[in-house]
């Protein structure tokens, strides 16, 4: 112990002699820990946990269309609402079918206020059912909000905090949504930035407002519109290659039936996978690799 407090008294006092030296030593150290906590960080809550609100998010899946043939996910497209709403019908292997779809909105507090553009999602009633995320303040949708086309939404805790300065009254508070106004029903919990990976939105409403907010760019009711993306959450007992298995046998079913534009099957992939299997693992990869070079270049 003596010898290396020896040490560190001896470098100490030869870095102070020469403080160009010392701050290179502190800035590479300082580099090299710090690229490497940003990199675990990103990690964490991207690839190991990157639902952190979400009880058993392991059960999650990703439905999407198949119109190639290729149901193991590169293929993947979008579902249409009636189709959604079939399936969600028939399946047997999910405790229950959501959907949802992403775009930027104009949101104003008020006609008075400058508008701001913020990540939105149309999705199903029953999207934070699925997920089994609760409000943190007043309550999610309801099966009339969808239904009814109400002009409901429920926001972020995030925005909740920035735009409207944690207001605990925030429940029914009217606001315009593309010059729309909507009626905030409900606040999300602390941490919950939605079911798609490394993306945060803002606000969720009813898919059906979509041509309110968005008139002409979506048709709701017509099976060749495919823009929405499905979300299930499998029984216990029913396993993914289960889910698929009825899934496909069902979507060819329902297209048939229906007149619809061909559909080879339906992607059904872990929800997790989506989107950190295909892109966002190698991105990590080759941060780690270059993290690591960065680390031993300080050391």
């Amino acid at each position: 112990m003596d010898t290396l407090l020896q040490d560190i008294r001896f470098g100490l006092r030869t870095l102070l002699k020469h403080p160009r030296v010392m701050l290179l030593v502190v800035l590479s150290i300082g580099l090299g820990v710090g690229i490497n906590t940003t990199v675990f960080s990103w990690m964490e809550s991207v690839i190991l946990n990157p639902y952190p609100t979400i009880e058993n998010s392991e059960e999650l899946v990703a439905l999407n269309t198949a119109e190639t043939g290729d149901v193991s996910g590169g293929g993947a497209r979008p579902i249409a609402y009636p189709t959604y709403k079939d399936l969600r019908n028939s399946s047997r292997s999910f405790q229950d079918l959501a959907v949802h779809a992403s775009d930027r909105l104009n949101l104003r507090v008020d006609a008075n206020t400058t508008g701001e553009a913020v990540w939105s999602q149309f999705v199903s009633s029953n999207y934070f059912t699925v997920l089994h995320v609760p409000a943190a303040l007043g309550r999610t949708l309801l099966p009339e909000d969808e239904q009814q086309a109400a002009p409901v939404a429920v926001i972020s805790d995030s925005i909740w905090r920035t735009k409207f300065g944690a207001d605990p009254s925030i429940v029914s508070k009217r606001v315009l949504l593309n010059g729309q106004p909507v009626t905030i029903v409900g606040v999300a919990p602390p941490r919950f930035n939605g079911s798609i990976v490394g993306l945060a939105f803002d606000l969720w409403t009813p898919v059906t407002m979509s041509p309110v907010l968005l008139p002409g760019k979506n048709n709701i009711n017509s099976r060749g519109d495919r823009w929405m993306q499905g979300l299930g959450r499998l029984k216990s007992d029913v396993s993914l290659e289960q889910a698929r298995s009825e899934i496909l046998t069902l979507s060819q079913q329902l297209s048939q039936n229906d007149g619809e534009s061909p559909v080879q099957g339906i992607v059904v992939q872990r929800l997790r996978d989506q989107l950190a299997g295909r892109l966002l693992t190698p991105l990590f990869s080759v941060l780690l690799i270059i993290s690591g070079i960065v680390l031993l270049t300080a050391c």
